[in-house]
Order: C-alpha cells, then structure tokens, then sequence
C-alpha cells in the first residue's frame, strides 16, 4: 500500500480550540465549589463538544475561531 503526503491543515482553529476547551475545564473545576449544578452543565457541554468532534468529526471551536478570530485578525493566506 502506497501512501502520499500527509494532508497539511491549519493548526490555529485547533489550538484556539483546544485553549477554549481547557478554560471550560477550569471554569468547571472552579465552578465545582461554589455551585456544583453549573460545574456539571460546563462539564457536560464540554464532554458533548467532544463528542462532536470525535464521532461527527464537528469541531465546533475551529466554526468558533472562523467567526470570532479570523474577522479580528484575519487570515494569513491574504
């Protein structure tokens, strides 16, 4: 089997991603102490946009990142 070149993607929508995911675990291990309810509703969205993006393949920080970060600063391709 025969293989090309690994496709090439833009990491910034990840990463931006990956930094949102890593504050809404934070937020909800803070949220833990002063009122356990919201700590399991940011930690359930978070495990459902884990999900998305594992099963579905739906990122939903990178739709994020287009709409909030690229209007900002643009793109690099540009």
């Amino acid at each position: 089997m025969m293989r090309g070149e690994p496709a090439r993607m833009n990491k910034g929508p990840k990463i931006f991603a990956w930094r949102i995911g890593f504050l809404m675990a934070v937020v909800s291990l803070g949220l833990l102490f002063v009122s356990p309810q919201a700590s399991v509703i940011v930690a359930v969205a978070l495990a459902g946009f884990n999900i998305l993006d594992g099963v579905l393949n739906f990122c939903v920080g990178c739709v994020l990142y287009s709409y909030v970060v690229l209007p900002m600063f643009g793109s690099e391709s540009t």
